[in-house]
C-alpha cells in the first residue's frame, strides 16, 4: 500500500466511502422526519380543526429543504472532483509515478481490487446523489399537496363562515316580529286578546321556518 499508486486509490475509495455512508445516513434521517410529519404522501390533510400542524410542517419542510438543497450541491462538485481525479494520469503527462515491471507484477492484485473498490464508490456516489434529488422533489411534491389541502381547508371554512352570517341575517329577519312584540308589552295598557293571539301564531311560525331553514340548508 506503500506504492503511490496503490495509495491513491486507497485513500480514494476510504474519501468516497466516507462520503457515501454520511450522505446515506443524512438522507435516512431526512426521509424518515418525513414519513413521521403529519402530511401522508397523497397530500391529505388533517387539520382537524387546528392548522397549527400545518404551519409547524412547513417550517419543518423549508429547514429540510434548505439541507437538502446543500447536499445536492456538495455532491455535485465533489462529482466534478471525482471526474478531475479520473484524468490525473493525462494530467501528470512527464510526472506519472515510477512503475516498473516489477512492481506490476507485485501490487497488480492490489491495484485491480482499489479500482473495483473505486468504481464502486462512484456509483455509490451517483446513486447517493439521484437518492437526494428525487428525495428533494418528494418534497416540493408533499409541500404543494398540503399547500393545496390548506388553501381547500380554507375555501371551506370560508363558505362556512359566510353561512353563518347569512343565517344570522335570516334569525334577525324572521325575529323581528317579536321585538315588535316586545315593544307593545312594554305599553301602559294591555294589548286586545287578539292581537295577542296573532303575535304568538307570528312568534311560532317565525320560529318554524327559522328550524327549517337551519336543517335545510347545509
Amino acid at each position: 500500500w506503500q506504492q503511490r499508486k496503490v495509495l491513491e486509490q486507497l485513500v480514494f475509495h476510504l474519501i468516497l466511502s466516507k462520503i457515501n455512508t454520511d450522505t446515506n445516513l443524512v438522507i435516512a434521517k431526512i426521509r424518515l422526519r418525513l414519513n413521521s410529519m403529519a402530511f401522508t404522501d397523497r397530500g391529505e390533510n388533517i387539520f382537524s380543526g387546528d392548522l397549527k400542524p400545518y404551519f409547524e410542517c412547513v417550517k419543518t419542510w423549508a429547514e429540510l429543504h434548505a439541507i437538502l438543497e446543500v447536499l445536492i450541491d456538495s455532491l455535485e462538485s465533489i462529482s466534478n472532483n471525482v471526474r478531475e481525479w479520473g484524468t490525473r494520469e493525462q494530467d501528470r503527462r512527464t510526472e506519472k509515478p515510477r512503475w516498473s515491471s516489477k512492481d506490476e507484477r507485485k501490487y497488480r492484485d492490489a491495484v485491480n481490487q482499489m479500482f473495483c473498490e473505486c468504481q464502486k464508490d462512484e456509483r455509490g456516489l451517483l446513486a447517493s446523489k439521484s437518492a437526494a434529488s428525487s428525495l428533494l422533489k418528494a418534497l416540493n411534491y408533499r409541500r404543494e399537496q398540503a399547500k393545496n389541502s390548506y388553501d381547500s381547508e380554507m375555501t371551506v371554512r370560508g363558505f362556512n363562515q359566510n353561512d353563518n352570517i347569512k343565517y344570522f341575517t335570516y334569525s334577525t329577519v324572521i325575529f323581528l316580529p317579536l321585538g315588535f312584540a316586545a315593544s307593545v308589552y312594554s305599553m301602559q295598557a294591555a294589548p286586545p286578546t287578539d292581537v295577542l293571539q296573532h303575535m304568538v301564531i307570528c312568534s311560532i311560525v317565525a320560529f318554524f321556518v327559522l328550524l327549517v331553514i337551519l336543517f335545510t340548508f347545509p
